[in-house]
């Protein structure tokens, strides 16, 4: 056992301090970072011997090796704000001038400026250049980069950066937001869906901010339904003229005499962002999928077939159901025009009422029962969660001023960075970017003010299970003993998982929490 008298006191009160901030730090981790701060070599011993005064130490015995595409690691709270980078769509951007430019193959380019991206996060404060926890730096990007690889990569890529002010036009760019997307009939008719698809809206006055998007990821979904996918609404409208729209609207789809001529996106004053222009409206046709609430639309719907309920489970919203097919007519009270539409009917149990019922205007013969509620249930996965989340904003938009405000950059407390301070000044900068949206689009309204400092120590340096599946990267924070901001960091998973957020090329990103305590057995190098 090392002997503990012989160090200094500041020596064993640093080990303390950078052990609490990093549970997972092994001995041999803190034994370099002592190395490298105090100039002294410390035995591993000697550093579980103070760490054993604090009960800090890890459990005596064998450690786990780690297992097959698992990691565990401190400091993967960060993947919120991959999260963010992946809705706005500026790394790509940044990635493909670059790579241009350079000649450097794109796959290089986007690793090294993730790399220059989260490294800030990993440093040690207190120690320029050394890292706490390589291997969390290792999980974000997908691959191990030694410092040299980079800053050879940096010197390169500075060489072709003609134009710095461009980079930081592309940044605020990436912030404009579609708070609507308006689509447009050949009679003229035209309809105004929340730019979350959430549902249909009388007017874009009515629309809350917090159902904004980025023009990047509103026209990820408008691409996907261009390929043949359908529109996938949360829900109908509940109440007023919006509801007679959405009748109109499905019995436009219905109807070979009326076809979509034009798709625009909006801004929350009503002003034409863009025309989206690679749609071939001829050759598409338009499905829609939605979710029915059990209290909606009673007055005017009618259940022409129920079909027994059968045992399905949900990989989407990890739950078990019982499913039916169902037939549903509904009628409008003012012209009584008839609608069918079929879907499924979802139970928690068989002795209980209906949950949701999901509806289509596609026939089921092509869209069978189980792919129609993945289809659903892959981009709404909280149910009433959502419903309440939804009703939440608003709420507070229609009764609160503070939810009227539109997401900008002109928040964060300093501009784009100076020519002088190149690439790493940029990638700073947006960092700082990435925090603002998160704050504003995946977590609870009362983060909004919260500095970079603050959401960093509370979330992005959780740490967190990564499991990298056949086409998922799912996300599971472990959090310590005592964590007061549980409940938050599980509304703020569950808003990552209603968007589709692809990483590495090919892999939907899934959040979760995890009630368990830090397994400090588990090695990491």
């Amino acid at each position: 056992m090392g002997v503990i008298y012989k160090l200094h006191q500041d020596v064993i009160e640093y080990i303390f301090e950078i052990k609490k901030k990093d549970p997972l730090l092994s001995c041999r981790k803190i034994s370099a970072i002592i190395s490298e701060k105090f100039k002294s070599k410390l035995s591993k011993s000697s550093i579980n011997a103070v760490l054993k005064q604090s009960s800090l130490s890890m459990p005596v015995g064998r450690r786990r090796k780690a297992r097959r595409n698992i990691v565990e690691a401190a400091g993967l709270g960060a993947f919120f704000l991959k999260a963010a980078d992946q809705l706005l769509g500026v790394s790509t951007a940044f990635n493909e001038i670059i790579a241009q430019k350079s000649g450097m193959p794109l796959h290089d380019v986007a690793e090294k400026n993730e790399y220059m991206l989260y490294k800030h996060l990993i440093e040690d404060p207190e120690n320029f250049g050394v890292l706490r926890c390589p291997v969390s730096l290792k999980a974000l990007i997908g691959s191990q980069i030694q410092p040299k690889e980079f800053d050879a990569y940096l010197t390169e890529a500075q060489k072709v950066m003609t134009a710095p002010s461009s980079y930081c036009q592309l940044i605020t760019k990436s912030f404009r937001e579609a708070a609507c997307i308006k689509i447009e009939f050949e009679d003229g008719s035209h309809f105004l869906f929340d730019g979350r698809l959430s549902t249909i809206w009388q007017s874009v006055e009515g629309i809350p901010p917090d159902l904004s998007v980025t023009l990047s990821e509103i026209k990820s979904y408008i691409d996907s339904y261009s390929a043949g996918k359908p529109i996938v609404l949360f829900m109908g409208p509940e109440k007023g003229q919006a509801i007679a729209l959405f009748f109109q609207f499905l019995i436009n789809l219905s109807s070979q005499k009326k076809k979509i001529v034009n798709i625009a996106l909006l801004d929350n004053r009503s002003q034409e962002l863009e025309v989206v222009d690679n749609v071939n409206f001829k050759e598409v046709t338009p499905r829609i999928v939605f979710g029915l609430w059990p209290w909606q639309y009673g007055q005017f719907r009618k259940i022409t077939h129920l079909d027994s309920f059968k045992f399905y489970s949900s990989e989407h919203a990890k739950k078990d159901f019982f499913i039916a097919e169902v037939s549903v007519e509904f009628t409008q009270i003012v012209t009584k025009n008839k609608l069918s539409l079929r879907g499924c009917a979802l139970k928690n149990s068989l002795n209980e009422k209906v949950r949701l019922v999901i509806l289509t205007n596609a026939a089921l013969a092509e869209v069978p029962a189980c792919e129609l509620v993945d289809t659903y249930l892959e981009r709404w996965p909280n149910l009433e969660e959502s419903y309440e989340d939804y009703n939440r904003k608003k709420e507070l938009f229609f009764y609160t001023e503070a939810s009227k405000a539109a997401l900008s950059l002109s928040l964060l407390s300093s501009g784009c960075a100076e020519p002088s301070q190149g690439l790493e000044g940029i990638s700073g900068y947006y960092l700082q970017a990435l925090d603002l949206y998160a704050k504003w689009r995946f977590f609870p309204q009362g983060y909004r003010k919260k500095d970079f400092s603050t959401m960093k120590e509370l979330f992005y340096e959780l740490p967190c299970r990564l499991k990298k599946t056949k086409d998922r990267l799912i996300l599971t924070f472990v959090v310590p003993p005592g964590y007061s901001y549980l409940k938050d960091l599980a509304y703020a998973c569950r808003r990552v998982n209603e968007r589709k957020i692809i990483l590495q090329g090919a892999f939907r990103l899934l959040m979760e929490t995890s009630p368990r305590l830090i397994d400090n057995s588990i090695a990491l190098k």
